[in-house]
């Protein structure tokens, strides 16, 4: 194997579980600052409702918030396949 493709491969699970961490960090932080109850509760769009009531739903599109960021900042698109892993890994951690 070549050593080029297993740091590659290090640095690209290494970013999917830091974007799992941030992404539990603001899931965290909405929850305890009381956004999410409000969104719950007071969302006249019954869709963001169900969105925010469903942690496994909110917890990808912040996966997918996150990473967006992290295209914007290394312009490769591929990191878009991020939430695909880090969904499950953010989940477990909380």
């Amino acid at each position: 194997m070549n050593l080029v493709n297993d740091i590659d491969m290090l640095n690209i699970v290494g970013l999917v579980f830091m974007i799992a961490m941030i992404s539990c960090f603001i899931f965290l932080f909405l929850d305890k600052i009381g956004f999410r109850g409000y969104i719950v509760m007071y969302s006249p769009i019954r869709l963001f409702s169900d969105l925010f009531n469903c942690d496994f739903c909110l917890s990808f599109w912040i996966n997918l918030f996150v990473s967006m960021l992290v295209v914007i900042a290394t312009q490769d698109y591929l990191m878009f396949l991020i939430p695909l892993f880090s969904t499950p890994i953010s989940r477990k951690f909380l």
